[in-house]
């Protein structure tokens, strides 16, 4: 400490520690005498947008769909996910966004378990191939709260399909509309005919209490698993226990 209150002027020195207690006089002579910076890892609900900050100050955008894509398939891990961006920034090129695709295609995890298979087996009502996708997702280190972010969006976009059917749009409007590929039209309006209106709200309540749940430390794969059996079953009342 008596150094650090008179440290030498040609003497640059730098000290790095994983774990402080700012209420040691250390720091407090470290705050009149130096520069002293606290770098912590974001929690997970701010991943997103420590994410579309640093791919913005890289000169590129990402939307929230993709940077949550991006981490739960690197399970949170600033390490991963700055190589990650690192790889979408040579595989994108000169195009200024980083897209749902984008990610897709780099960040490496098997394309027949993967979020955007999840949402087709829910649209679709079949509920041992979500468990199994699920599963296999979870094993593989995806992030429950990144899968959550993702299946809300998902259901968001089925319900506007329910405001969007009055207006008659054909299918390359509503893809403009929902903000997919004209591809996947078929896919939301059958998954609009499997859930009602009605059903989406009840989709939205197990949505927020599992992620209330998993933000309290809850087992992800059991908390996970009853979330789509809810879903699936379309059961009007949600219960989700910490373990």
């Amino acid at each position: 400490v008596s150094y650090l209150e008179k440290p030498f002027s040609s003497t640059s020195l730098a000290l790095v520690a994983s774990k402080t207690d700012f209420r040691q006089k250390v720091f407090d002579v470290l705050k009149k005498n130096a520069l002293l910076v606290e770098c912590k890892t974001p929690y997970p609900n701010e991943m997103s947008e420590w994410i579309q900050k640093r791919v913005k100050k890289l000169g590129k955008t990402i939307g929230l769909e993709a940077s949550a894509l991006l981490i739960g398939r690197t399970a949170n891990s600033l390490r991963v996910i700055q190589s990650e961006i690192e790889k979408l920034f040579i595989y994108v090129g000169d195009k200024g966004e980083i897209s749902v695709e984008d990610v897709e295609e780099v960040v490496g995890i098997s394309k027949q378990f993967n979020i955007f298979e999840l949402q087709k087996a829910l649209g679709s009502s079949n509920i041992g191939k979500s468990l199994e996708i699920l599963e296999h997702m979870l094993d593989s280190g995806e992030s429950a709260i990144g899968m959550n972010v993702l299946l809300t969006k998902y259901f968001q976009k089925i319900q506007l399909v329910h405001e969007f059917r009055s207006k008659k749009l054909n299918d390359f409007s509503l893809a403009n509309s929902l903000g997919i590929s004209s591809k996947f039209v078929g896919e939301y309006l059958q998954a609009a005919k499997n859930y009602s209106a009605m059903d989406i709200e009840l989709c939205f309540r197990h949505l927020l209490e599992a992620d209330e749940a998993l933000k309290f430390s809850a087992d992800e794969k059991v908390t996970m698993t009853m979330l789509l059996y809810k879903i699936l079953k379309k059961v009007k009342t949600a219960q989700y226990e910490t373990i």
